[in-house]
């Protein structure tokens, strides 16, 4: 892959993507997209939302947007398992806030 790609591969990653949507995006298997982050010495993170990633979700949740099509906006499944924390009004599936089922 040329260094440009993986430069912007690597700012995607760093955006918040998931390494299965970095996969698709870029035409390779998620084993190369992790290598390419471990060889660049990139800190992976676990699979999931993160904290502005979850604040997104939560917002469109609340506007009426699905949990299937959320799910597949993050890359997260979004039918396994809830989670309510305090300052949501509705609840979230715990996949979609963490990405554990």
């Amino acid at each position: 892959m040329l260094a440009s790609k993986v430069a912007r591969l690597i700012d995607i990653y760093q955006d918040g993507a998931a390494i299965s949507q970095l996969a698709t995006q870029f035409g390779i298997n998620r084993n190369a997209v992790t290598k390419i982050l471990t060889v660049a010495r990139v800190p992976l993170r676990s699979p999931g939302l993160n904290a502005r990633q979850i604040d997104e979700a939560v917002r469109l949740y609340a506007v009426g947007q699905s949990l299937a099509r959320i799910g597949d906006r993050f890359g997260v499944d979004a039918h396994t398992g809830q989670e309510r924390t305090p300052t949501q009004a509705r609840p979230i599936p715990l996949s979609a806030a963490t990405g554990r089922s």
